[in-house]
């Protein structure tokens, strides 16, 4: 399955968060992304999951975009949660 194909078998409503969050991640890694372990990666490495940067993954009522290393990142906006590795708005 490619990234296109899990974002296109979404519910609309998570289709549209997860198409948003993909324009903005092809921007600063374009053609990095790949479905590994059943959802989008996107990595500098030769092969998915290999110096893996980030990921989108879809739920039944919610889609969480996430970072690797993500305790690693200054956050400023204090939006990140170092917990879960994931970004809330």
């Amino acid at each position: 399955m490619t990234v296109t194909e899990y974002v296109e078998k979404l519910p609309a409503t998570q289709r549209e968060i997860a198409e948003r969050l993909l324009a903005l991640i092809e921007t600063a890694l374009p053609g990095t992304g790949a479905v590994w372990h059943g959802h989008p990666v996107w990595s500098l490495g030769p092969a998915p999951g290999k110096q893996a940067v980030c990921l989108v993954k879809a739920y039944p009522k919610h889609v969480t975009f996430g970072f690797w290393r993500g305790q690693e990142i200054t956050d400023p906006s204090r939006r990140l949660q170092p917990e879960r590795a994931g970004w809330r708005a």
